[in-house]
């Protein structure tokens, strides 16, 4: 670990804050706390509620939403009379990584506080990953398909190729040797 400032650490004094309701929160800063490298840091915490249940169910309300929508497309992969070519399960794997991403930064905000949140915003949030891990799951399957049909279809060009080639030369014996 290479130093970038040599000073030395200094005590900083006891502060102290009080909110709207009178509520007083004390805490000491030090600079020997204070690391001059790159590393990232935790989150601070907080004893403020920091997720609404608002903000949940708007959550819950767009992730199903799009799930919906999702399922429907992966209903219509799934169907055998849909070409392999017009399967795209990369674009579908985008948006559920979008989602769990969305779904990420709201367990971020329950974990970076001491604040007892209503247990119901956790079971929202693991409910809907879980949902999530599923439609993953059926991407998974689809691309395997998709994998496969693409080396049996590479399988079955190669042999109508090699049949082809059969046929010319079992042409050209006819010609050169006729019939016998």
């Amino acid at each position: 670990m290479t130093t970038i400032n040599n000073a030395q650490p200094v005590q900083l004094r006891r502060m102290s804050v009080t909110d709207q309701q009178g509520k007083t929160t004390e805490f000491s800063r030090s600079a020997k706390s204070v690391n001059n490298d790159s590393t990232q840091h935790p989150q601070a915490t907080t004893d403020k509620k920091t997720v609404h249940l608002k903000e949940i169910k708007n959550l819950k309300k767009n992730i199903s939403t799009a799930l919906t929508q999702i399922k429907s497309s992966i209903d219509r992969m799934m169907d055998s009379r849909t070409p392999s070519w017009k399967k795209d399960p990369e674009s579908i794997k985008n948006q559920l990584t979008k989602l769990t991403s969305s779904i990420q930064a709201y367990q971020d905000k329950l974990d970076s506080t001491s604040y007892k949140h209503h247990h119901s915003k956790q079971e929202t949030l693991t409910k809907l990953n879980a949902a999530i891990s599923e439609n993953k799951n059926k991407i998974n399957t689809i691309k395997n398909e998709i994998s496969r049909k693409n080396v049996s279809n590479t399988e079955l060009s190669k042999n109508t190729k090699i049949n082809r080639d059969i046929a010319a030369i079992r042409a050209q014996d006819y010609k050169d040797y006729g019939h016998k």
